[in-house]
């Protein structure tokens, strides 16, 4: 063991130097240092939103976004959205990526930059982030966070196979670049994501072998699941996925009845024969950026998880908002009016203003209010009176509620 253990040593310390300043010359980094009135961080629906109303009314504004198109999850939506006219019911969400693009582009004092990885706000109000080989530091008066959420995962036997995909993996495959993932598919998860996942798996041509779900019900809308069971499409409720089998890929998928505690129920596993398995367990919001404000974030389960306290306008601490689902899992559409609320009201608190913006705020709050007021808003409304706060009672230092 010995003499092994040497010989490995040895060939390892003789692969070569560490490289040198002459022979890796450090690449030159330009460098970008602007003071604007206002960042955003994330240029999906609740961030684009907030740009457009708070550069309609003079505020001069930067919208980062890692990305390399505006829109975040919008441009991997093919599918119409419910809602109002107001806020682009019946329309496609890819369509209303482009429609909120094509305006931000009309005003020249909204400047994004796209493939720009923000690393940490400092000081409260210095947004520091990379862009290729620049390096992006703004000084903000204002800064609105709407940086989205993670897909949440599943563990299972050999979850870590080729084929097995988050929801919006396999539709930014699909929607984005036109690849087809796979052709059978077995989806877990009966929420909206999933539901809308499976009909678009269809319309890509891949068979659709069932969906899994965990829970005795059905968790999206009834409208979505109807669509989906007229193509025959089996729904599983009380049911997971133990495993998926294959070796250097999926080649199916075994799944069993569960009961109230979750656990497998012996004998009711069966196999599905598939090659991609598609996970659409939900999302948790990315509070990492706003716990570096002096926000105090509180876990909410009713939201996905860890969240900051913000008044009814979004503001988290001193100069500082969160909008869409950064702030609690939602709609496309409630980000949208969370991103104009946010935008008018740092808008209008660094002086710029458009008449009627006191009425403007209180409508899309009380519409907010309204959105949520049916049964599948019940348990929003449920978490939001954990982290909604008066105006003014910002935390000045940032604490963790469980």
């Amino acid at each position: 063991m010995r003499s092994t253990y040497i010989k490995v040593i040895t060939s390892f310390t003789g692969l070569g130097k560490l490289p040198t300043r002459e022979a890796n010359p450090i690449p030159r980094i330009d460098k970008v240092h602007e003071n604007v009135d206002l960042v955003i961080i994330g240029g999906g629906p609740a961030g684009l939103a907030a740009a457009l109303e708070a550069g309609r009314r003079g505020a001069k504004v930067v919208v980062l976004d890692d990305k390399k198109m505006l829109g975040g999850q919008l441009v991997k939506q093919t599918h119409r959205f419910f809602g109002d006219a107001r806020h682009h019911a019946g329309v496609r969400g890819i369509r209303i990526a482009e429609k909120l693009t094509k305006e931000i582009s009309k005003l020249g004092n909204i400047k994004p930059y796209l493939g720009a990885s923000v690393f940490g706000i400092f000081d409260k109000h210095t947004v520091g982030a990379v862009q290729e080989d620049r390096l992006l530091k703004f000084e903000a008066r204002k800064i609105i966070i709407a940086t989205g959420a993670y897909e949440r995962t599943l563990v299972f036997e050999n979850n870590d196979l080729p084929g097995v995909y988050g929801a919006g993996g396999v539709q930014t495959l699909m929607n984005t670049y036109a690849i087809k993932p796979g052709s059978r598919a077995l989806v877990v998860g009966s929420g909206n994501v999933g539901l809308i996942l499976t009909y678009q798996l269809i319309q890509a041509d891949v068979k659709v072998v069932a969906i899994v779900e965990a829970l005795p019900k059905i968790g999206g809308y009834l409208v979505h699941a109807a669509k989906v069971r007229r193509l025959g499409i089996p729904i599983l409720t009380s049911h997971t996925v133990l495993k998926a089998l294959g070796h250097n890929r999926v080649q199916g998928a075994v799944v069993a009845q569960i009961d109230n505690s979750f656990k497998a129920i012996t004998g009711t596993e069966r196999r599905l024969e598939c090659d991609l398995i598609c996970i659409a367990v939900g999302l948790t919001p990315t509070y990492e950026l706003a716990s570096h404000t002096g926000a105090q974030m509180q876990f909410v389960p009713e939201l996905g998880g860890f969240v900051p306290r913000r008044t009814k306008f979004l503001e988290i601490s001193e100069g500082v908002y969160v909008a869409g689902d950064s702030s609690g899992i939602e709609e496309a559409t409630t980000a949208i009016l969370e991103g104009q609320i946010a935008g008018v009201d740092a808008a209008t608190k660094l002086g710029h203003r458009l008449p009627g913006d006191e009425e403007q705020l209180a409508g899309w709050i009380k519409q907010l209010d309204d959105d949520r007021s049916g049964p599948f808003g019940e348990k929003i409304r449920r978490g939001l009176k954990s982290v909604v706060t008066e105006e003014g009672m910002m935390i000045g230092t940032t604490s963790i509620v469980h």
